[in-house]
This record gives C-alpha cells, sequence and structure tokens, in this order.
C-alpha cells in the first residue's frame, strides 16, 4: 500500500482554505462578473440614452452604481495587516500589477490595431484600479496615526470637492483615487467579524432585499433622466462641469457637485452593505472557489473587450440587434464564458505569483 505524503505547504493551504470565509468569496465572483460585464456593455452603449438600449443601459447603470465601491470596500477591510505593519512589499505589488496590466493592454492594442500606446502618468483604463489601490495603501498609512472621525470626514470632503478641479485630468488616476478613497477608509476601520455578524442578521437581509429591490425598480423607471451620471459621475473621473452641461440638467448644477457626490456617498454604501447582505455565508460550488481567484480576470478581461470589441466589432452586432433583451443575455453570456476561462488555476497562480510579496517568506 503506497502512502502519499503531504508537505507542510499542503498543509498550510487547506488550513488556510478552511479558515476562509466563503461569504467574501461569494461576493467577490458576483462583482468580478460585472465588472467584465460592465466593460462589455460600456462598449455597446453611447455616452448618452438611447431608448432602444435601454435595458443594457439600466443594467450598465446599476452596475456602475456599487461595483467598484464595494470591491475598493473589501480592500479596505482586509487591509489592516499590510498597512498596520507597513508592509511596503505587499503595497508595492500592487504597481507591479499595474505595470503587467498595462503592458497586457498594450499588447492587445498592438494586436488589433497594429500599434499601442503607453502613458506613464495618465492612466484612465481598467489598469487605474491597480494604481488607484497603490495610493490608497499609502495614503492610509500616512492617515493611520490620525483620529478615524477625522479621517473618514476629511476623505469624504476631499471627495467632494475634488470634482471642481479640472486640472489634475487622469494624471495618475488621482481623481479616481480621490473620490473613491472614502469606501477603502471605511473599509479599514470597520472590524470585519463585527461587520460580517451584523449583515447576516435575518431582519438586515430582509431590509437589504427591499432596498435593492427599490434601487433596481427605481433605476428601471428613471433611466432616461439618470442615464447622463453614468459616463462621467459614477466612474469619478470627470469633473462636475462635464457631468452637469447645460443640454442636461443646467450647467448651474455644477455648483451643487459636492451636495450630488454626498448623497451618492451615502446611497452607495447602503446599495454595498446590502448587497454584501444577500449573498449567501456558504460555500456553493463553483461559485466560492472562482470568487478566490478574480484577481486574474481582472487583470487579463479586457484583451477580450479590445479584440472582441474593437477589432471585432461585436459591439456593433449587440447595439443592432432587434431583440435586445436577447442581447444583453448574450452580453451576459459572453462575460461570463470569460470570466471562467481566465478562473483556470494555472492563471491564476500566476498573478498570485506576481501580487506575492519578495518578503513575504521572511514576514
Amino acid at each position: 500500500m503506497r502512502y502519499k505524503m503531504t508537505s507542510e505547504k499542503d498543509v498550510n493551504k487547506k488550513i488556510v482554505a478552511k479558515q476562509r470565509i466563503a461569504k467574501w468569496d461569494n461576493i467577490k465572483f458576483f462583482l468580478i462578473f460585472f465588472v467584465v460585464l460592465g466593460h462589455f456593455i460600456n462598449k455597446t452603449v453611447p455616452n448618452k440614452y438611447v431608448f432602444n438600449l435601454r435595458n443594457m443601459e439600466r443594467c450598465v447603470f446599476i452596475i456602475y452604481t456599487f461595483h467598484m465601491p464595494a470591491f475598493i470596500f473589501i480592500s479596505g477591510l482586509f487591509a489592516k495587516k499590510t498597512i498596520d505593519n507597513k508592509r511596503y512589499d505587499r503595497i508595492g505589488s500592487y504597481l507591479r500589477l499595474y505595470f503587467v496590466m498595462c503592458f497586457i493592454r498594450f499588447a492587445a492594442k498592438f494586436f488589433v490595431y497594429g500599434k499601442g500606446g503607453f502613458s506613464l502618468f495618465n492612466e484612465s483604463g481598467v489598469p487605474w484600479y491597480a494604481l488607484a489601490m497603490f495610493f490608497m495603501f499609502l495614503i492610509m498609512v500616512f492617515l493611520r496615526p490620525y483620529n478615524k472621525v477625522e479621517v473618514i470626514i476629511g476623505t469624504i470632503v476631499l471627495g467632494m470637492v475634488i470634482g471642481y478641479d479640472g486640472s489634475l485630468g487622469d494624471y495618475l488616476a488621482l481623481p479616481r483615487v480621490l473620490t473613491f478613497l472614502p469606501f477603502f477608509v471605511l473599509g479599514y476601520y470597520f472590524d470585519s467579524k463585527k461587520f460580517l455578524e451584523f449583515i447576516e442578521k435575518t431582519h438586515v437581509k430582509i431590509a437589504s432585499a427591499i432596498i435593492l429591490i427599490g434601487y433596481v425598480a427605481f433605476v428601471h423607471v428613471k433611466i432616461k433622466p439618470l442615464f447622463f451620471m453614468y459616463r462621467y459621475f459614477l466612474k469619478g473621473k470627470k469633473t462636475y462641469a462635464d457631468t452637469f452641461t447645460e443640454k442636461i440638467v443646467g450647467s448651474s448644477m455644477t455648483n451643487y457637485g459636492w451636495l450630488y457626490r454626498l448623497i451618492y456617498y451615502i446611497v452607495v454604501f447602503i446599495i454595498v452593505v446590502a448587497f454584501f447582505s444577500i449573498i449567501p455565508n456558504v460555500r456553493i460550488p463553483f461559485i466560492t472557489t472562482l470568487g478566490g481567484r478574480t484577481l486574474s480576470v481582472f487583470a487579463v478581461h479586457y484583451v477580450f473587450i479590445i479584440i472582441l470589441m474593437e477589432g471585432a466589432r461585436w459591439d456593433k452586432v449587440f447595439a443592432g440587434m432587434k431583440h435586445q433583451k436577447l442581447a444583453l443575455l448574450l452580453v451576459m453570456g459572453l462575460s461570463l464564458a470569460v470570466q471562467l476561462l481566465l478562473s483556470i488555476k494555472p492563471l491564476a497562480n500566476l498573478f498570485n505569483v506576481i501580487m506575492s510579496a519578495p518578503n513575504a517568506d521572511k514576514k
């Protein structure tokens, strides 16, 4: 009889797997699906509301309302050890990921167009998130010694007023970094165990379901007057002057951009918490496992957007379909297929290596 020797490394992996809370992996599975789906739809719908594409417009508006704030909040929630121990080696791995993603995008663009472009200091594409994580971690290391209430209020105020500054543009993705920073800060200050206990309460789940159903119904009915906020306001990379154009709601609303952003913070935080609450905290076959492999999907999925939507022009195919509900289902199926393909273990392991801290074994 042969006995299979189990290495210490394998044992540690099994222990870590048992310690993982299924809910967060389940949440990440759905969030990364929304990321991929949002980018496919983003290439299909124009900047302005089009009645025939209203189903896709409703879908992408709802996605962009909360999916990035939710991801950023989770990142802050589990950033405590890295920040408190000042693990600059781990923080630097986000910068490494940023450059890898820039290279991947360059290669995809070169494949489709025969040329590519790169800007070291200006970033408006998908890699912005990796760059934002790098800066958010560094900012939180600096802010950690200060009073938490002051930090939360200060970052919210900064996020409210940054929309008036048009001088930054896409420089280091700073407008988006500062706009979404409050979600990272809140995540950092929240106790993950107490937060999990709260969102698992039955009455919270019931209230969350009601809130989400109400929000979806509201967007379904009001998508036409709301849609102008999708391209400019929800993404956090445009000024209030760009958002509140005279043709849409009146340029005078620019003066109240800070108020819109404050309302946005409150509403989106409630939606994020509600979304977290309704996701089951049990291991779900297939979903929980793949929820732990979202990094590779995030880093590579835009290759398919560039090739299929920009190169093969599937965006025009989907936009031109007579039955738009069917088109939306096809885009959702395509997004899921891309997610599954990029969740394969070898690719996930490769990006885990890219993100691994050089001194991790020594700490």
